[in-house]
């Protein structure tokens, strides 16, 4: 009786995995698309990429798959999760990634970190190495359409990389490190330095 109970018992279990397994995957093209959607509406954006994973994994010729991963990366964006954006941006690239959209991924993430930049003073590493990314955009996509969009970005980024050496400025200037003084006047570009009002510093980093 014993062994005829564990037989049902293993069964079942044998059972259940299966049906569990049918579930998750082996699924049309249209289950994952309607559950990537979903997740996207509902902000739950680790469990659309999951999916999109599934997806891609099991209809890898799928032409819409670049679609979905994007929408996925600019709903990150949009949550302002730029670390992940970021990532999935690489992964794009190195699954998608062609001569028609590269300057466009490449825009796409210089603008999410521009745009992810609140406090400059907590930022100088970030914008520094967004100006780079400016820069590098500018040299290789010389004929690109979001050429004017970097440029714009980029002086932004200037400005805010001007702010905070005039913040440091200010802070040698109150120590009479004349060393120190003199290395930063040399970053800040003289025009931005004399247009700023008296009360700058004390606002900019209230």
């Amino acid at each position: 009786m014993k062994l005829f109970l564990i037989s049902i018992f293993t069964l079942l279990f044998i059972s259940g995995c299966t049906s569990d397994k049918d579930v998750v995957y082996s699924k049309p093209i249209n289950h994952w698309v309607s559950k990537i959607n979903n997740n996207i509406d509902e902000s739950n954006l680790d469990l659309a990429y999951d999916n999109f994973l599934s997806l891609s994994a099991e209809h890898r010729e799928y032409k819409k798959n670049s679609n979905l991963l994007l929408k996925i990366i600019l709903s990150y964006i949009e949550d302002n999760n730029v670390e992940k954006s970021n990532k999935l941006l690489d992964v794009y690239l190195s699954r998608y990634g062609n001569d028609s959209n590269v300057d466009y991924i490449h825009f796409i993430k210089i603008k999410a970190n521009h745009n992810s930049i609140d406090l400059t003073y907590r930022n100088q590493v970030k914008i520094i190495r967004t100006i780079d990314m400016c820069d590098s955009f500018l040299n290789t996509f010389k004929d690109s359409k979001y050429t004017k969009d970097v440029i714009d970005l980029k002086n932004s980024l200037t400005i805010k990389k001007n702010q905070i050496n005039c913040h440091i400025l200010e802070y040698y200037e109150k120590k009479d490190q004349d060393i120190g003084c003199s290395l930063y006047k040399k970053k800040i570009d003289p025009n931005f330095l004399d247009n700023q009002p008296k009360n700058f510093f004390r606002n900019l980093f209230e």
